[in-house]
């Protein structure tokens, strides 16, 4: 048993596989474009009003170009070296 999907179309629920895009009048095209707004990189502290050179400029000095979204550290640590030096500790503590 299969459950139908409706979507919102013009007011009306409207089955999922039957239902067009939502702007189908819209013919404009997706432009991505590469100015950027007065902007001074941080590391050169120079203005810039292109995304590429400014990505270009921080890729060249070392860095890496992030969002705004918190970033996740996907690198493992390894713990042996610490509980090594934990339990040297407590032994020099008399513990």
């Amino acid at each position: 048993m299969t459950r139908e999907t409706y979507v919102m179309r013009n007011g009306e629920l409207v089955p999922k596989h039957l239902a067009g895009p939502r702007n189908e009048g819209s013919n404009a095209p997706h432009i991505i474009s590469d100015s950027l707004p007065d902007m001074i990189h941080p590391i050169t502290g120079k203005p810039m009003d292109s995304k590429s050179k400014f990505r270009e400029v921080t890729r060249a000095n070392g860095c890496v170009e992030v969002g705004n979204e918190k970033q996740v550290d996907r690198r493992r640590m390894d713990i042996e070296p610490m509980k090594v030096s934990i339990a040297n500790a407590i032994r020099e503590l008399g513990g």
